[in-house]
């Protein structure tokens, strides 16, 4: 993290490999462990952290139950009207 200067904002997307194009995300509680490390080497840079992979309606909530992430990227959902908006009105409802 030393080459990007501390004033640069910085967007971290972690998505598992074994999630992508799956139909689980994962466990909260691993997520919320590779938030943490994440969130360490960033230390001192403004950041936001999002979480990718086999996001449906309900996987944000369970996610920011356990850690707080920033939001998620929506992949497959985004296709699907009744998904996308589901998953938005999620986003959307204060925590």
């Amino acid at each position: 993290m030393a080459a990007v200067p501390p004033e640069r904002p910085l967007l971290f997307l972690y998505e598992p490999g074994w999630a992508i194009g799956g139909t689980e995300a994962a466990d909260p509680v691993h997520a919320g462990h590779v938030l943490r490390a994440l969130q360490d080497v960033a230390a001192g840079h403004h950041a936001r952290f999002v979480y990718g992979g086999a996001i449906v309606p309900g996987v944000y909530t369970r996610l920011r139950n356990e850690a707080d992430w920033d939001g998620v990227a929506l992949g497959r959902a985004a296709q699907d009207p009744l998904l996308l908006t589901e998953a938005l009105d999620e986003l959307t409802t204060p925590q």
